[in-house]
């Protein structure tokens, strides 16, 4: 399937095989909010990890460091339960001993950590409100999202669709 950024009609098509350096422009902003959005089986959750595997790679420099990633695939009603949930899942990757919340809240903040959310359409409306007002309770600062639908506002960031 064809990628756009942006809408199809002003936005900009991304090559068949895409690559890291047609992502690269959009990790320089100081928040990136990306939501990836298309029909069930087009390859959204494939992207997201893809870029996942960029970000973590040195010799893609989606950014100049290192990027770790966390996938949320959970629902969770309450949007203060986010950062719980984000710590929970890092914790299971690399122990309980190397995770100090206050460690992972300065990684959100400075795009170390990058949070996908992956179908956030087909879970519970609760999720779906927790994660449009995620930036009131959690500063993070590299999120990617997959739905079949952009009805999320973000609490009026910027998105990048």
């Amino acid at each position: 399937m064809p990628i756009w950024m942006g809408d199809q009609e002003s936005g900009k098509r991304v090559s068949s095989d895409p690559k890291p350096q047609d992502f690269q422009p959009l990790f320089n902003s100081e928040r990136l909010i990306l939501s990836i959005e298309g029909d069930g089986g087009t390859g959204k959750s494939t992207l997201a990890c893809q870029l996942a595997r960029w970000a973590f790679s040195l010799e893609d420099n989606l950014a100049p460091h290192r990027i770790l990633s966390v996938i949320l695939d959970e629902d969770i009603s309450d949007p203060e339960y986010v950062e719980t949930a984000i710590v929970q899942r890092l914790r299971q990757m690399i122990g309980h001993e190397e995770t100090e919340t206050d460690i992972i809240i300065a990684l959100l903040k400075q795009k170390r950590l990058m949070v996908i959310v992956d179908a956030l359409s087909e879970r519970l409306p609760c999720t779906q409100r927790a994660i449009d007002t995620i930036h009131s309770y959690t500063p993070i600062n590299l999120l990617i999202v997959t739905t079949r639908h952009g009805k999320l506002t973000f609490g009026n960031q910027p998105v990048i669709r």
